[in-house]
């Protein structure tokens, strides 16, 4: 097989900016196939590849081209509470980090999380919470009002154990206990997650762990969300003053939203950020749409990309299909192909592809609406990115489970965390570089294949 100088270019350390303008310049070299909106070459692939004209890296060196502090105004960095620790967790490597916040737990843990699974993957987690509800801790889960449906057997089982279960327009995701524990992003309780390493085309994501006043704050907003959807309220005062006192240098802060425009914390903060922004943002998530709730926010990163300022913006192509469904055809098709009905297999891997072709499709209209009149290039990854996290000039990050959608900005009780920390924007930069080098970038010159 003929080497590309894409190929020659992934074995150089460290990766750095010449690197990517090389990986943007390999794309024109390419095909793009409009009936399918996948990017394609001539270069023999493995299918653990994906997409990419070359084996995925898996580790790299990367150094960013720019420190500068973020500047932040007055009235947000009053907002920043100073926590002990912040760490982050990639894909499956949350669970440890959430069994440790279920174990320490003596008073209360409550939960908010789009959608749940009983299945082999999530066995020693619930597990771990009936115990501690039968202990007498105080075990409360909020669940997206809709994907309860898909889990109504295990929610069921969940309550009998003596779990408090609230259905809502919910999509955030973050648990916490009464020692100030906080593990928030963007990940449901499902085998797709917990399984998933990031390359083996299950979801990939990241959970950020803060310990300090920030889990405080989340706390208010959890208390807040319960009321709101049961009748059954939750005594404020009798939690917050449960809350373990720690403080440290880590500045954090936690901020939500709530749906039909009730609260626009979360939004309003990215405004605000991207707006201070000098050097660089990476936005990313599953989707990013225009609309009326969406559109300040997408035309200032626009007018960022335009004015000098980096923005990039990691999401999903043909390789990420539609999540978390595709995940599910592909299990189908094997296990049907595995006994031997093949023809099941077959209509699987027919509506499969028909629903990959279309949701790329999707993508790909809302990646030429971004990059066309500005120089934000889109990374299209070649798994499938779940994770909705930012980064403001390589020294501030966000990590939550809001997309830049009218569904996130508008239906969703949506939360994240903003931390002001060299060492965690270092790793989070160094994720998000690698998950770049293992994408299909989408730029205004592309558009012309």
């Amino acid at each position: 097989m003929k080497n590309s100088p894409i190929i020659l270019l992934m074995a150089l350390t460290p990766i750095d900016a010449s690197f990517f303008t090389a990986q943007k310049a390999e794309v024109l070299k390419g095909n793009f196939n409009s009936a399918t909106a996948q990017w394609t070459t001539s270069t023999q692939r493995e299918p653990e590849w994906g997409s990419l004209p070359r084996a995925p890296l898996r580790e790299i060196s990367y150094q960013p081209d720019s420190t500068a502090p973020l500047e932040i105004d007055n009235k947000t960095m009053m907002r920043l509470s100073e926590n002990s620790e912040v760490a982050l967790y990639q894909n499956g490597k949350s669970l440890e980090a959430i069994l440790n916040l279920v174990n320490k737990a003596e008073k209360f843990i409550f939960i908010q999380v789009l959608a749940i699974a009983c299945d082999e993957s999530t066995e020693s987690l619930f597990e771990k919470l009936k115990e501690k509800a039968r202990s007498g801790i105080d075990v409360k889960i909020i669940v997206n009002k809709t994907y309860s449906f898909l889990s109504y057997s295990c929610l069921r089982e969940l309550k009998n154990s003596g779990i408090a279960i609230s259905k809502a327009p919910t999509h955030s995701t973050y648990l916490l206990n009464d020692k100030g524990n906080l593990l928030i992003g963007a990940q449901s309780f499902t085998k797709t997650f917990f399984y998933s390493d990031g390359f083996n085309f299950l979801d990939r994501d990241m959970m950020l762990h803060a310990h300090g006043p920030v889990s405080k704050e989340a706390l208010i907003d959890f208390i807040e969300t319960w009321n709101e959807n049961e009748e059954t309220k939750i005594d404020n005062f009798k939690y917050i003053l449960t809350m373990a006192k720690i403080n440290s240098p880590k500045k954090c802060l936690f901020v939500s939203q709530k749906p039909k425009s009730k609260k626009r914390d979360l939004q309003n903060l990215l405004l605000n950020l991207s707006e201070k922004s000098k050097q660089s943002i990476i936005a990313s998530g599953v989707k990013i749409l225009q609309n009326d709730s969406t559109m300040s926010l997408i035309k200032l990163l626009k007018n960022k990309s335009i004015s000098g300022v980096r923005v990039d913006y990691i999401g999903n192509g043909w390789d990420g299909g539609n999540g978390e469904l595709t995940m599910y055809l592909n299990e189908l098709y094997h296990r049907y192909l595995d006994r031997g009905r093949k023809y099941l297999a077959k209509t699987i891997n027919w509506l499969r592809e028909k629903d990959q072709i279309s949701q790329s499709k999707k993508h790909f209209k809302a990646y030429k609406s971004l990059v066309a009149d500005s120089d934000i290039t889109v990374w299209t990854y070649f798994n499938f990115v779940h994770y909705k996290v930012w980064s403001f000039d390589n020294s501030g990050i966000f990590v939550g489970s809001a997309n830049v959608a009218e569904d996130s900005f508008e239906s969703f009780y949506e939360a994240g965390v903003f931390c002001l920390d060299r060492a965690l924007s270092e790793e989070l930069n160094h994720e998000l570089a690698r998950d770049k080098a293992n994408s299909i970038p989408i730029y205004r010159e592309s558009l012309t294949l």
